[in-house]
């Protein structure tokens, strides 16, 4: 947290909005120590700016927690940037979702700026590219693009056969896995459901043709972290890319391939993630046939 804190300070915005989950009451001692973090974040802000804050008493879990965070965050402010505690941006971030979020506030076919770029770098023509995936470590938006997304939209199934018809096979398979995952219930994921919102409106993420988000929460004591343990994307502190008014708003077909190709590895891999609703009930089965 003190590594987020010290790259906003450097910015330094002269509205910062809190928002905080409440403790799991079955867990002895968590009351405490999210009152302490809570205090410790209120108290570093030690430079002159309003402070607003969303503490829930009760524990609404990863997906209803960071939505009601957001839609609360874009209800008062027309345009904004949003960061979770372990997500540590360069301070050319959050000027480049400064201008990103003024040279395309009209253009409604781009939801978000994100500052995460996974392939650590990729070679557009602009600087920038745009894709169909939302990258959720480091964004920003708009309230009219925000405001009201459906948090269960991945129950629509017209919705979902609409989202699936335009994608060639590999990508196919991560947003049939992401559908996977969700119907299975292994995640409670806020972000699945705005990438899927985003995808019915047909709406793309700006992303940094280099990298300018780490995250330090990617260590076995992360709270919904994966288990890995360290962030190994560099970080590139003096890139910022500008707008260009010739940049065609088009989905980056190659962006997204090398990204599902380094995420996975192999077509095998990416097949079987499509399949990960199934596999669970195999799991399952195969428990009771013991």
């Amino acid at each position: 947290m003190s590594e987020v804190l010290a790259s906003v300070r450097e910015y330094a915005p002269d509205v910062i909005y809190l928002a905080s989950d409440g403790p799991r009451e079955w867990i002895k001692g968590e009351d405490l120590k999210v009152l302490e973090l809570r205090n410790y974040v209120e108290s570093a802000i030690d430079w002159d700016c309003e402070v607003k804050t969303l503490f829930q008493k009760k524990n609404l879990g990863c997906k209803k927690s960071v939505h009601e965070a957001v839609q609360w965050f874009f209800s008062q402010e027309e345009k904004g940037v949003v960061l979770e505690d372990d997500i540590v941006p360069s301070l050319n971030f959050f000027k480049f979702c400064e201008e990103m979020l003024e040279f395309y506030k009209y253009d409604r076919s781009v939801a978000s700026i994100g500052g995460r770029n996974e392939l650590g770098e990729f070679d557009p023509e602009n600087g920038f590219l745009f894709s169909s995936k939302f990258f959720c470590w480091g964004w920003a938006s708009w309230a009219d693009r925000v405001i009201g997304l459906d948090l269960d939209v991945s129950s629509n199934q017209i919705i979902k056969k609409q989202v699936l018809k335009p994608l060639n096979w590999a990508e196919r398979c991560l947003v049939e896995g992401m559908y996977g995952l969700i119907e299975s219930k292994q995640v409670n994921s806020w972000a699945y459901q705005y990438d899927i919102n985003f995808r019915a409106n047909n709406q793309l993420q700006i992303l940094p043709e280099r990298n300018m988000i780490k995250n330090v929460g990617l260590s076995i004591i992360g709270a919904h972290s994966s288990g890995a343990s360290d962030d190994f994307v560099d970080v590139f502190e003096g890139f910022l890319p500008k707008p260009n008014k010739e940049a065609e708003v088009l989905k980056n077909q190659q962006f997204i391939d090398a990204y599902l190709k380094k995420r996975y590895g192999s077509i095998f891999r990416l097949y079987f993630f499509s399949k990960v609703k199934y596999l669970k009930s195999l799991k399952i089965l195969l428990k009771k046939l013991r």
